[in-house]
């Protein structure tokens, strides 16, 4: 039996523990579909000291996504707690999200993905050679190159606005465990009520903007579907 057959058994909220918040390998349990869209986002709440200047500064970063179809349906997502970060906390949980969605995608049978953050940074650094000097993201960002170079996929970056359930997932991360990332394959497998409703209606929110705001009076956006270069 192969690892994708008995993670496909698992239960539909699952809590993967990681060795330095860096998530497991394995593919993940979610279902196939053609084309997708994978939405990241991270969170960085840094320390609020009144003096600054004190060494060894540390804060929280978490990041999340959703994984949808081509008409905005949830396919899966996740929500994972990177723990304590010295510096650089904004870039790493932003490339973190990029590269742990990519993981978990890679478990999905789909002819194409598209990966949308709201960092121009990591967007660029991932879809470029990253130059010969030090960046604090370079490993992070060359292992996403790596996939997104193998699977032929892309990454953009969009308009914050297009991108808040991500952003919601990635302050979930907060509740999980330090060092732990959490999947979701369906909406009812979020348990906290509150997130639940939150997700839920922007997940309707975005497809009454993909289909250009019909159906529902006064709701429009720009969707998380729109992308910029």
């Amino acid at each position: 039996m192969t690892i994708f057959q008995i993670l496909r058994r698992l239960p539909a909220s699952r809590t993967y523990t990681t060795l330095k918040a860096t998530i497991i390998k394995t593919p993940s349990p979610w279902i196939a579909a053609e084309h997708l869209t994978l939405n990241v986002d991270g969170s960085y709440i840094g320390p609020h000291m009144k003096n600054t200047t004190l060494p060894h500064r540390m804060g929280c970063a978490t990041c999340g996504g959703i994984i949808r179809d081509g008409e905005g349906n949830f396919v899966g997502a996740f929500s994972t707690n990177l723990g304590k970060i010295h510096s650089h906390g904004t870039d790493i949980s932003e490339a973190k999200a990029v590269k742990i969605g990519l993981e978990l995608a890679e478990g999905i049978v789909c002819t194409g993905l598209q990966v949308q953050t709201d960092s121009k940074n990591i967007a660029s650094l991932t879809s470029r050679l990253i130059p010969k000097t030090r960046h604090s993201c370079s490993r992070i960002i060359q292992a996403c190159r790596k996939i997104l170079r193998v699977r032929h996929w892309n990454i953009v970056d969009i308009h914050r606005d297009g991108n808040l359930i991500a952003n919601k997932l990635a302050h979930m991360g907060h509740k999980v465990e330090e060092g732990t990332t959490t999947t979701y394959q369906s909406l009812s497998s979020i348990t906290d009520e509150e997130d639940r409703s939150e997700i839920e209606y922007l997940l309707h929110r975005d497809q009454i903007s993909m289909r250009g705001g019909e159906g529902e009076e006064g709701e429009e956006g720009e969707g998380a579907f729109d992308t910029c270069g």
